[in-house]
C-alpha cells in the first residue's frame, strides 16, 4: 500500500484537504492527454483524481513518524 501526502497549495487541493484530509492512499497511477493522474483513496472512502504533481508518495520510514503508537505502526507493514 501507498500513501500518499497532499502537498499542493491551490484552491481546488486546499478544498480536498479540509473536506477529506491530508493523507490518502495511492490506488494507482493514469496517464491522461493533459498528464499524470493519481487515483486516490482517502480515510472516508471519497476517491479522488489529482495531478502527481500535488502529491508526496511517503515511504514506511515516514509512516513511522506519523503513527506514534507502535501497535499501530506494526499493523501498517
Amino acid at each position: 500500500m501507498r500513501v500518499a501526502k497532499l502537498i499542493s497549495e491551490d484552491k481546488d487541493t486546499k478544498k480536498i484537504v479540509e473536506e477529506h484530509g491530508l493523507y490518502a492512499e495511492v490506488l494507482g497511477l493514469s496517464e491522461t492527454p493533459s498528464g499524470l493522474h493519481a487515483r486516490l483513496k482517502f480515510g472516508d472512502d471519497h476517491r479522488e483524481v489529482v495531478r502527481v504533481q500535488t502529491i508526496k508518495i511517503l515511504q514506511e520510514s515516514d509512516w513511522e513518524k506519523l503513527i506514534k503508537d507502535p501497535y499501530k505502526r506494526r499493523m501498517t507493514q
